[in-house]
């Protein structure tokens, strides 16, 4: 049997943020990537972009110190 996907990683110039509710209601995480600017990251996640990916550590730590 295959495993069935959980969630979409993609990057997140390729996704309109409309469709994570979309997303959301067939049962997958949405993941972005990579996202190295604070505040695209925080419009992704105020569209309710589960976790994303970027090379921006340090800033991203402080910035969003709850997903840690």
């Amino acid at each position: 049997e295959a495993p069935e996907a959980v969630s979409l990683h993609t990057n997140h110039q390729k996704l309109d943020p409309a469709r994570i509710p979309e997303l959301h209601e067939r049962g997958y995480r949405v993941m972005l990537y990579t996202i190295n600017d604070a505040d695209v990251a925080q419009r992704w996640l105020d569209a309710g972009a589960d976790g994303l990916f970027t090379d921006n550590l340090r800033e991203f730590a402080a910035r969003f110190p709850q997903w840690i």
